[in-house]
């Protein structure tokens, strides 16, 4: 990461498409990654400098509980 290669080849390898995965993430090099891979990505983090970093997430959160109501 920031190479969005490991997600492509994830995808590759596990048949899934793009539209049937999102990748979480907790820093902007990783949701970087996820996002230039075309995936959705949900950023998780509770620092402040991290958060704003992270504002082109497609989901921006400060705790993973918070994913798990979106993933249901």
């Amino acid at each position: 990461k920031p190479n969005p290669s490991c997600y492509e080849k994830a995808l590759q390898l596990s048949g899934f498409s793009r539209e049937e995965v999102v990748a979480i993430e907790d820093t902007a090099t990783g949701a970087r990654a996820a996002i230039d891979a075309g995936l959705k990505c949900i950023a998780v983090t509770k620092q402040k400098a991290e958060r704003d970093r992270l504002d082109f997430a497609t989901y921006l959160f400060s705790d993973l509980k918070e994913v798990n109501a979106i993933l249901r």
